[in-house]
């Protein structure tokens, strides 16, 4: 087995695998989002002048690597194939969006860490719908959808584990 690392910068946080073979990261404190290509030549794509935060990031199915911006409080996604960046404000305020999930529709889920929300976010509309969570400071830094649609989260602060139909 053999360790390979690549210098993307300092902050690295998130991780996405595109459909292309390249592998995407947050630099959470930086702004930008770095990709390693099949080549492992590294570059940048900088979000904004250090607001953005991103956080997590997920592949939808049609490419596009979804992100969380925690410091800017909002959503979004990267185009790899024309390096296009769309950005969607989330709905709540505070909102801190956090953990990123797919599903294969290209819905998106976004913890808002700072609201005890999960907000789905459907890219045909650009419109959130927001499910309030059970209890105040959950605290969700990662969720996963499961073959039946089916969203968990793990609710860092409470020690919980949450089920979302």
């Amino acid at each position: 087995m053999a360790v390979t690392e690549y210098d993307v910068g300092p902050g690295a946080y998130g991780v996405a695998l595109a459909a292309d073979g390249a592998v995407w990261t947050s630099l959470t404190g930086r702004g930008e989002l770095a990709r390693v290509g099949p080549d492992g030549q590294v570059s940048r794509v900088r979000l904004d002048s250090g607001q953005s935060r991103p956080m997590v990031l997920a592949r939808g199915p049609d490419g596009a690597i979804w992100f969380s911006e925690y410091g800017a409080e909002r959503l979004g996604r990267l185009d790899p194939a024309s390096g296009a960046i769309q950005e969607w404000a989330m709905p709540s305020k505070p909102s801190g969006p956090y953990a990123v999930v797919v599903d294969g529709t290209g819905r998106v889920r976004v913890s808002e860490f700072a609201a005890d929300t999960i907000a789905t976010f459907d890219p045909a509309t650009a419109r959130f719908q927001v499910l309030r969570l059970p209890r105040a400071s959950t605290g969700v830094r990662t969720m996963t959808l499961d073959p039946h649609g089916r969203l968990w989260y793990a609710g860092s602060h409470r020690g919980t584990l949450g089920e979302i139909e």
